[in-house]
């Protein structure tokens, strides 16, 4: 069982990994998966914005620990998965029973 100082050090770790891939090189580059899956829903095709799309999406590699603790968060309720993932990915200064409770449950889970 982790203490929850260190499930936070790990929270912040994760929260920058995903920060990254979704502002910087990640989210905007639509994978090709992602964008033929577009294309059989809608049945449109656009071509205008080509420079969105990015095989590298597809290709993305995710390092174990950040995994783990996808697997961890992934066990959480929806709630509080929610607050995790604003207080760690987007950085908001947050701090509720959620957050306490998140935080709680992933001591034991990661432990």
């Amino acid at each position: 069982m982790l203490t929850r100082k260190s499930v936070q050090n790990h929270l912040v770790f994760w929260g920058q990994f995903w920060a990254r891939q979704e502002f910087g090189m990640g989210y905007a580059s639509i994978s090709v998966t992602s964008r033929c899956c577009e294309i059989l829903k809608t049945g449109i095709q656009s071509n205008g914005t080509s420079h969105l799309f990015s095989s590298a999406a597809d290709e993305m590699h995710i390092p174990l620990g950040i995994k783990l603790t996808d697997d961890c968060v992934s066990k959480l309720t929806n709630r509080e998965q929610h607050w995790i993932k604003e207080k760690y990915i987007k950085q908001l200064p947050i701090d509720n029973i959620f957050i306490d409770r998140a935080e709680a449950a992933l001591s034991g889970l990661m432990g």
